[in-house]
């Protein structure tokens, strides 16, 4: 958190000063009530009334100014760091490894956006500002007590306070277990709820009234957890209250008994219990801060666990293709499926299917040549460099059967947001209705995730030309297409420089545009099974 405190240091520091100024200023009151006291009613010097009349009124003058100025403050700069940590933390996902991303649901990093910074700003790093204020303004008035009062009750009243700093530590551990299981039921809620909109299609009369059920069984849980909470939460409050009360029981027995044995007047009686009882107020906030910020570190550091995780790690640029991909003895055992001992060479410029029965290994294979898997073991380098030390982002374009659409017009879809190269899109969508594909609904959209399924695998494949890369793996990526169009397609594809690796279901004479057609059974490819410009002997038939 230090990078934020450092941030806004100028901040914080103005509010310390403004919020010191108007607890200096309210310290001074009960000594004006012992001169009050004192001086006006016992001593009956009417004349000073007026006098302390001026004073009282400056200092509520001061106290109001400065109170605002700090409230201000405050405000711009907790909106500015809610702002900042929520930047870094999406910037923190997106430069995760694929692998590292999918650890959790999207929903769960929907909520750690929006729960966790909140808990942060307001459970953690306001505490912890609390925190020092209120050392600084229990100083000021330690401070006050000695000179307007008496430096024994001052030295009293800090010794019972340092006796008391340990008392949060009693509920230390049960708040931040608590806190824990709250953030991680309402991550867990978000995403339930994710799915279950999602699916709004399935919604009819019939599961209506099962996924509710669901929901409300969701929610219980959620607030279960709510409950156990904030019940601890109130209990530790009502514990510093007590205790803080015990704090104002004793300095008033000290008190009676110094009236007792005449040894304090009247007005400095007043003073000391109002002391006392503003004393025992910050403490009180003291003690609450200290077990708010301890209840709130798993949230912190789970923050602070993707905000400073190196996240894009810088590599060699692979933007340029030479000469081959080799899969080397690659051996990965992923998601109940394994593959052993896998050997390939992909040539640049070569076009190849990957054909298989589904569990065969298709997907997989796609993954591994994505670097969304670790291998066990084995290597996959490309232009002899292991794909582990270099950069392919520049390099491989991946095109799925469903691959995410925005929701905006086809423009910022096929460019990302201008990333990718507007004229490479634009003369794919040339290049496609030259061959006989009409791209006007799609161009014209301004909403492209309302396109049908496949004019959205269409916007895919354009952005990835876009993108310019010299490398496609593809996963299905046309099987939303009517066999016409598919056709089509695969005649622009054929005519593409790119060196493309396509996995398909389609056995059809789209495979003529291929030069290797490889097929895959339990993770292996099949022996003598890529024949390169002869298709049909991958199926057995006759040349």
């Amino acid at each position: 958190m230090k990078k934020y405190f450092l941030k806004f240091k100028f901040f914080i520091l103005a509010e310390f000063a403004l919020n010191g100024i108007a607890t200096g200023a309210l310290s001074t009151i009960p000594y004006l009530q012992k001169l009050l006291i004192d001086r006006v009613f016992l001593n009956q010097e009417r004349h000073f009334f007026m006098r302390l009349s001026v004073y009282f009124a400056v200092i509520i003058a001061v106290y109001f100014m400065t109170t605002w100025g700090a409230n201000t403050i405050l405000i711009i700069r907790l909106n500015n760091m809610k702002g900042l940590m929520t930047k870094d933390f999406f910037k923190a996902i997106i430069s995760l490894k694929h692998e590292d991303f999918s650890k959790r649901d999207v929903g769960e990093y929907m909520s750690m956006q929006s729960n966790d910074i909140n808990i942060i700003t307001g459970d953690y790093v306001e505490p912890f500002l609390n925190l020092i204020e209120n050392v600084i303004n229990i100083g000021i008035y330690a401070v006050a007590i000695c000179i307007y009062i008496n430096v024994g009750i001052s030295a009293l009243i800090f010794f019972l306070s340092v006796l008391i700093c340990f008392v949060p530590k009693i509920m230390e551990k049960k708040l931040s277990a608590a806190r824990k299981e709250q953030i991680e039921a309402l991550g867990h809620y978000t995403s339930n709820v994710k799915e279950y909109l999602e699916g709004f299609k399935l919604i009819n009369v019939q599961t209506r009234v099962n996924i509710n059920g669901r929901h409300v069984m969701d929610v219980q849980r959620a607030v279960s957890t709510i409950k156990r909470a904030d019940s601890l939460e109130a209990g530790s409050v009502l514990l510093y209250g007590l205790v803080t009360k015990m704090l104002n029981i004793i300095v008033f027995t000290v008190t009676v008994f110094c009236v007792i044995k005449g040894k304090m007047e009247l007005g400095t009686v007043v003073a000391v219990l109002t002391y006392v009882t503003c004393y025992s107020g910050l403490f009180e906030d003291f003690l609450y801060d200290v077990s708010i910020i301890n209840s709130s570190k798993n949230v912190r550091d789970r923050f602070l666990g993707y905000a400073r995780a190196p996240g894009y790690v810088e590599k060699e640029n692979k933007e340029y293709f030479k000469k081959e991909i080799r899969m080397s003895n690659i051996s990965l055992k992923y998601d109940n499926f394994q593959i052993t001992n896998l050997d390939f060479t992909f040539k640049k410029g070569k076009k190849y299917a990957i054909v298989g029965h589904s569990g065969a290994g298709k997907s997989t294979l796609v993954n591994i040549l994505m670097k969304y898997v670790k291998l066990d073991s084995g290597d996959l380098t490309i232009d002899g460099k292991n794909i582990e030390d270099i950069d392919i982002d520049k390099l491989i374009g991946f095109i799925g059967q469903k691959n995410h659409i925005y929701k905006t017009d086809f423009e910022n879809n096929v460019t990302v947001f201008g990333a990718y190269n507007r004229k490479n899109a634009y003369e794919c969508v040339h290049t496609i209705e030259n061959g006989g594909i009409t791209l006007d609904s799609i161009t014209i959209s301004d909403n492209c995730d309302e396109l049908s399924g496949g004019e959205k695998q269409l916007v895919s494949f354009i952005r990835n030309i876009a993108g310019e890369y010299e490398i496609l793996i593809m996963d299905e990526p046309f099987s939303a297409l009517d066999r016409n169009r598919l056709s089509k397609v695969m005649r622009v594809l054929s005519e593409l420089n790119n060196t493309i690796i396509m996995v398909t279901h389609d056995i059809s004479d789209n495979l003529k545009y291929f030069d290797c057609v490889l097929q895959l059974e339990n993770g292996s490819i099949v022996k003598n099974s890529a024949f390169c410009n002869n298709v049909e002997g991958v199926f057995g038939r006759s040349e």
